[in-house]
């Protein structure tokens, strides 16, 4: 008799964690709906492109392998048009209309702070792949975690090297005059460089859309200055870059994460790639890496036919990195999705993947340089591990 109680409650004991995992993954509704918000049309379009082609990659891969604990995975998207109010409003859209439980915020930092408050104060969990504004996790919000790396990392570690390895005295500085920039610029890299013994000795704005950034040039070349500090996007980074070659000023020059896009070398001549010094820092890049990041890097040209950036890689990972987080929450309840995602810690493409109490993921950086045409482009330098910057 004894030896028959012992066997049933064995049997209880290996049925109940089964059961238990039944009742709790029976919380997530199939289809698994997430919203997604981006630009898919304005002047923020390219990286809205970017970061949907690596989420669809992997979500592509995670419903063919079964998808989220069952159930295949759909994307509620819509198009910001890169305008931040349209964002807020399809944020309230997605929340109270189209009730996902879970939104995937925009790819430039503006639109995601204009989302920011609508999610907060729904209560509803807002990731953000890709979006580099210390405004995004300086403020105290709770529903809010930014994937990319932090402008303020980037400033930092681009500081180091100019003192440490590159010994400029000093230097000029010229960036986007949008919030984007001008804060980062004015509030940590300038301050930085101070501290550290470097002179700031002029400092130049542009505008989004600019040509011509001539003047800007020349009047830093006029103050005296060892080298160039560049903070804004691609195109007008390369605008930058030819005049510096073709005016003779030829300053080196130091670059945030903007810079290390594809389109960014598609729109240097072969002449002013070859003479360009020009360094910059970034988490990612298509032509270096561990062998799994080159592997990923061979898929994606395989689907797509053209090289991965650093936001196509980090909407690839935040597609796993949220499978990981909403397995592990076993429910698409708030209060569930907000503690998985703040506890849960994902090795992906672009590294590991883990968050602090604002909100904000530790991320390996690389100091990359530009290549003529025919290197690889840019080549890591160095790397440095998640959380010294």
């Amino acid at each position: 008799m004894k030896r028959q109680i012992r066997v049933v409650l064995l049997a209880v004991c290996q049925l109940v964690p089964l059961i238990w995992a039944s009742s709790v993954m029976a919380k997530v509704e199939c289809p698994l709906r997430i919203g997604f918000v981006r630009p898919e049309s304005g002047g923020g379009a390219s990286f809205g492109h970017s970061l949907e082609e690596g989420l669809n990659m992997a979500l592509k891969e995670i419903n063919t392998s079964g998808g989220i604990a069952g159930c295949e995975v759909k994307l509620v998207a819509y198009d910001s048009q890169s305008i931040p109010s349209n964002a807020a409003v399809l944020a309230r859209r997605l929340i109270y209309q189209d009730k996902v439980p879970l939104i995937i915020g925009s790819s430039p930092s503006p639109e995601v702070v204009a989302m920011m408050e609508i999610t907060e104060n729904a209560g509803v969990p807002l990731y953000v792949p890709s979006a580099a504004s210390v405004a995004i996790t300086n403020q105290g919000f709770k529903w809010v975690w930014r994937q990319s790396v932090i402008d303020v990392s980037v400033a930092k570690l681009l500081a180091d090297t100019i003192v440490t390895d590159k010994h400029w005295k000093r230097v000029g500085m010229i960036y986007e005059n949008t919030d984007y920039a001008k804060p980062v610029i004015t509030k940590v890299m300038a301050p930085q460089l101070t501290a550290k013994g470097v002179t700031v000795v002029a400092s130049e704005a542009f505008n989004p859309g600019d040509t011509d950034l001539s003047g800007q040039l020349l009047r830093i070349k006029d103050a005296g200055v060892d080298g160039l500090v560049y903070w804004g996007h691609e195109e007008e980074a390369a605008i930058l870059t030819t005049e510096n070659h073709e005016l003779k000023v030829d300053l080196p020059i130091a670059a945030n994460t903007g810079v290390v896009y594809p389109g960014y070398l598609n729109l240097l001549s072969d002449k002013v790639q070859a003479a360009t010094q020009l360094f910059a820092a970034i988490p990612f890049v298509w032509t270096g890496g561990n062998d799994r990041q080159r592997a990923w890097v061979q898929q994606f040209k395989t689907i797509y036919g053209i090289n991965p950036d650093v936001t196509s890689m980090d909407g690839y990972d935040s597609g796993y990195f949220l499978k990981a987080a909403i397995t592990a929450a076993g429910s698409m309840e708030p209060d569930a999705l907000r503690a998985a995602i703040s506890a849960t810690v994902y090795d992906g493409v672009g590294g590991k993947i883990f968050y602090d109490k604002t909100g904000q993921a530790a991320r390996a950086l690389n100091v990359v340089e530009l290549t003529p045409k025919d290197g690889p482009g840019f080549r890591i330098l160095k790397s440095v591990p998640a959380g010294q910057y």
